[in-house]
């Protein structure tokens, strides 16, 4: 037993203190601010948050939360009672993992590489591709649209909506064992395509501006199906990942 109670307060002395730890990220923050506005060490750190949060928008949405936890991180650093009690509160271990992942989001913005489907696993056809045997590899596997390429670059996009804007138009055609995707004409061309929007960025986009993207066509009453990377953000270029609103719905984002 007494053993036990040993280890735990050893384990205990060296777990690292939160108040300190809350210290430690707001300093950092603190710096990156700093150099952003290039303010001297008399500037008050709200009034930074403030001015950074004019053109940088991850500081902008964030710009309550690093508001109460730099409050925060006063009442551990000019504690009054600091001769008795020493910290004067611990803060919630999920409450320092925020405030670090905004950190982290600050300082090293994620991007939109990093959470896109890869070239080498995306699905692509090109307009001598058969129809039939396209849809069926859709359908197994539950893709939504297929990028169309042709000598390297996009041409267009297949997906549901194109068969159906096809079918209903062209009322007295048929899907036959035959068809190339080229005969669906400009039907998978993308200003073609009317139920939905489709967003090129180019490679170097921050995951915060595809984020952006979606919200913007929400307000818009928009549908975007999927977000297009390339080198530098042309329809014409070769994807080098796709992101679809699917891929933006993990929790672990702080964006």
């Amino acid at each position: 037993m007494a053993k036990k109670v040993l280890e735990y307060i050893v384990m205990s002395s060296s777990s690292p203190r939160l108040d300190i730890e809350i210290t430690k990220i707001y300093n950092e923050i603190d710096a990156f601010l700093r150099k952003e506005t290039r303010s001297d060490k008399n500037a008050e750190h709200v009034y930074l948050i403030q001015e950074v949060s004019r053109n940088n928008k991850l500081v902008a949405k964030h710009q309550q939360d690093l508001r109460s936890f730099a409050q925060l991180r006063n009442i551990f650093v000019h504690n009054p009672f600091n001769a008795f009690a020493d910290p004067i509160a611990t803060p919630n271990a999920e409450i320092v993992k925020h405030y670090a992942k905004i950190r982290d989001s600050l300082i090293n913005p994620p991007k939109a590489l990093s959470i896109a489907i890869p070239a080498q696993k995306i699905f692509t056809a090109n307009l001598q591709s058969n129809l039939v045997d396209v849809l069926e590899i859709m359908e197994k596997n539950i893709f939504t649209h297929v990028p169309i390429i042709e000598d390297g670059a996009m041409v267009g996009i297949l997906s549901e909506s194109v068969i159906v804007s096809y079918i209903a138009t062209n009322k007295d055609s048929i899907i036959t064992k035959d068809m190339l995707v080229s005969d669906l004409g400009n039907y998978t061309e993308f200003e073609n395509i009317k139920s939905e929007t489709f967003s090129f960025v180019a490679r170097d986009a921050l995951l915060a501006d595809i984020y952006d993207l979606f919200n913007q066509a929400i307000k818009k009453h928009q549908r975007i199906g999927m977000v297009f990377i390339t080198q530098h953000g042309k329809k014409e270029e070769k994807p080098l990942g796709i992101i679809t609103a699917w891929d933006l719905a993990s929790p672990d984002f702080i964006v």
